[in-house]
């Protein structure tokens, strides 16, 4: 997916971009990122996500029957580049997940992933996430040491996740595979920051393929402090800049964002990425006038004008017109869970 990523970026113009969209759709290839979370709910209450603020927790409930997941499997897995398990909730508390990866892996789609706290991933579901194809892990960790760690995850214990880590390598040395790679999202705040000096101290003897500091932002959580102070801001631009180098050392691929900490800035890329991301929960499927479970993807994107609004802004600069902006906002798919 990083070369397609890669590929992405070196192509600048949104006309071609959109070109190629518009022939994929057309033609019905691969195309789509599908993002699933089969069950609405989380073990841990981590202090910067909507799960810490208890009323959201209440409000949010539901998970997919095994019927439905096969549904979605049917009508939206054969068009999907990439499907990731796992992204506003905790996919190992859904009884099935593992199956949902071996679908996919049967219906061949080429990356899958799964994102995690990895608090409830025992050895024994390693090591059959390994031989189910499985191409990544994104796991959530949001402390070095182990004090910042349970503080910024209540829940979580620092050893259960350092005990998956060490399960991975070892399956993976035991079977002599590569996959499924090791990425870590950091969500990164101005009282965790710090110890990032140590990242590499505690974590580097994993296997880490890659790592993603992400800054903090307000989604709802009940820890409130952004990078708004000018010593924090420059204290994790400093870090960023030891840890590119050192994992650059460590043939370690390294994102983090360094132009937009307080995601300010209208990024140009948006409206591509979010015209071929699709989102999928118990609670919506794409979008909610979406009736999934009886009406296929294609005849949905029909009946919407979804390869006519493609086409439009394959001779049209996207955003120049009132329509396109609504259209876009409207049925990207990024809705929130209900609340």
């Amino acid at each position: 997916m990083y070369k397609y990523l890669k590929l992405h970026l070196l192509i600048r113009s949104n006309r071609i971009k959109f070109f190629f969209l518009w022939l994929f759709h057309t033609l019905r290839l691969r195309h789509l990122s599908l993002r699933m979370d089969p069950i609405i709910a989380c073990n841990l209450s981590c202090l910067m996500c909507y799960f810490s603020d208890d009323m959201y927790r209440r409000n949010n409930k539901g998970k997919f029957t095994a019927e439905q997941s096969d549904r979605i499997a049917e009508i939206m897995f054969p068009y999907a580049l990439q499907v990731v398990l796992g992204c506003a909730t905790e996919p190992s508390l859904y009884k099935d997940y593992v199956g949902i990866v071996k679908k996919a892996k049967e219906m061949g789609v080429p990356n899958i992933s799964l994102t995690t706290n990895a608090q409830l991933i025992t050895k024994e579901k390693v090591k059959e996430l390994v031989a189910s194809g499985l191409s990544e892990f994104t796991v959530s960790v949001h402390g070095v040491t182990k004090e910042t760690y349970e503080r910024f995850m209540p829940g979580a214990k620092h050893e259960v996740l350092l005990e998956f880590f060490q399960n991975l390598k070892d399956e993976k040395i035991r079977t002599g595979k590569s996959l499924p790679k090791l990425r870590i999202n950091y969500t990164t705040n101005p009282d965790n920051i710090h110890e990032l000096e140590d990242f590499y101290k505690v974590y580097g003897e994993f296997g880490v393929d890659l790592l993603q500091l992400r800054p903090v932002m307000e989604i709802g959580g009940v820890y409130h402090k952004l990078f708004e102070d000018r010593e924090d801001i420059q204290a994790y631009k400093s870090l960023v800049e030891r840890l590119k180098a050192e994992s650059r050392q460590r043939k370690v691929m390294f994102l983090a964002n360094l132009s937009d900490i307080s995601y300010s800035q209208k990024s140009e890329t948006t409206p591509i990425l979010e015209s071929v991301y699709r989102y999928v929960s118990p609670n919506v499927v794409w979008n909610p006038d979406f009736d999934w479970k009886t009406e296929d993807y294609f005849a949905y994107s029909k009946r919407i004008g979804w390869g006519k609004w493609l086409w439009r802004n394959i001779w049209s600069d996207l955003g120049t017109e009132e329509k396109d902006e609504s259209f876009l906002k409207k049925y990207s798919g990024r809705y929130e869970m209900v609340s």
